[in-house]
């Protein structure tokens, strides 16, 4: 996949360099920032890294020490700008961490990078093979065992945009050196490069309650607000089609041209859609899907729609899939106990954990003042 040139470029959690001094060789028109966690005394010690340093500052880049990617908004250095491209490749937690933790820092940097984000800017995260967690992975790992990369891109309003592999081959000088330049590094074979765009944010609809008067009888309907304007109202159409048509009979000879042929070439010219056989591609790439269960008591006025009207309004939409799981009447009371489980998903937004928990909760709430149910 062929990544545009960035205007400004944040290299985060670098370790000799190497990458940030290929990229300033391969996008030399670009501001590169490069940064390490570590000082200036340290990372002077690996292999190569005074060259790579050099090499950085002498095309016009900048390199800082001590920066820690889940804080870049306490960087001083790092105050009042913003970058079209923040990187972290191959991010580690170091030695034998596990997954948990891993995720953990996953979630921090891309929480603490769209501080210093473009609004329009991308981030960039390398992986191996199988950390990701998403279908791309080849073969792909259980999703409890992989570091759900786009799950805790979601936690910070990120959706994933596009998964290519990462082509080592155009960073020439690239070493890589493992975690903290430990004599064994990552795998870089088969990696892949997932590039992550900020998210419209969900909102909820504005409602706007219509009133007309139909065959003398007022009719009442909802519509979105913004959608107002745009209301088509029917009238007699039939009538008014039928009073627009003459009919005349015309020979094709007594015509200057009987036929007119219309190549498809001519056509394909107006077309501005995905070339043919493209596959369909969503917003947000391989998010994932959260289910909640719910349950309830509801007294003799209860009305299943009202239900699925409070869904769609305390999940703005996101919820995917209703199941109902048991439901159970009381023999001396004139109550039913429901359970359903509810899938959140969406394709257009970033749909984190902690959101679609916060919509399921807001959704008991609803439930409780509007419906008068009573949450179990």
């Amino acid at each position: 996949m062929d990544v545009p040139p960035a205007r400004s470029i944040l290299l985060v959690g670098e370790g000799n360099f190497s990458f940030s001094s290929s990229v300033c060789q391969l996008e030399a028109e670009s501001s590169i920032t490069a940064t390490c966690l570590q000082h200036q005394e340290e990372a002077l010690r690996q292999e190569g890294a005074a060259i790579n340093i050099q090499t950085i500052q002498d095309s016009g880049g900048c390199v800082l020490f001590g920066v820690d990617c889940t804080k870049l908004g306490e960087c001083v250095s790092l105050q009042g700008r913003v970058f079209d491209r923040v990187v972290f490749n191959f991010p580690h937690c170091g030695r034998k961490s596990g997954v948990k933790k891993n995720r953990e820092l996953l979630k921090n940097f891309f929480l603490s990078c769209i501080q210093v984000l473009a609004e329009d800017g991308e981030v960039h995260v390398s992986l191996c093979n199988g950390q990701g967690g998403t279908p791309v992975d080849k073969p792909k790992r259980e999703w409890h065992n992989s570091w759900q990369v786009a799950a805790m891109a979601a936690e910070a309003h990120l959706i994933l945009s596009a998964v290519c592999p990462f082509e080592n081959e155009n960073y020439p000088s690239y070493k890589c050196t493992g975690y903290r330049s430990q004599d064994k590094g990552f795998r870089v074979e088969n990696a892949l490069l997932h590039i992550f765009s900020r998210s419209f944010p969900c909102i909820s609809v504005q409602i706007t309650h219509m009133e007309e008067v139909v065959e003398g009888e007022n009719v009442h309907y909802n519509i979105p607000t913004e959608l107002s304007d745009y209301v088509f109202r029917c009238g007699n159409t039939a009538a008014l089609l039928l009073s627009s048509f003459k009919y005349k009979t015309l020979t094709v000879s007594s015509l200057s041209s009987g036929d007119f042929s219309v190549q498809i070439l001519s056509i394909q010219q107006f077309s501005h859609g995905p070339p043919p056989g493209t596959p369909f591609c969503p917003f947000s790439l391989h998010p994932e899907p959260f289910s909640f269960d719910i349950s309830f008591w509801t007294g003799p006025s209860w009305e299943e729609k009202k239900f699925y009207a409070a869904i769609r309004e305390a999940s703005l939409g996101t919820v995917e899939q209703v199941q109902l799981m048991d439901t159970f009447s009381h023999p001396d009371l004139s109550q039913t106990s429901y359970c359903y489980r509810l899938t959140y998903h969406s394709h257009t937004h970033a749909l984190s954990h902690t959101q679609a928990l916060m919509f399921h909760k807001h959704l008991e709430l609803l439930l409780s003042s509007r419906l008068q149910v009573t949450i179990r």
